[in-house]
């Protein structure tokens, strides 16, 4: 599975992917 996370960063959104297990919070997309 991959997730995505969106950051605040002081220039915008940062948006981070993970592969495998992922925090609760985080969105869950099918690979």
């Amino acid at each position: 599975m991959i997730c995505y996370k969106l950051l605040e960063h002081p220039n915008g959104l940062a948006l981070l992917v993970c592969c495998g297990n992922c925090e609760v919070e985080w969105l869950l997309f099918l690979c």
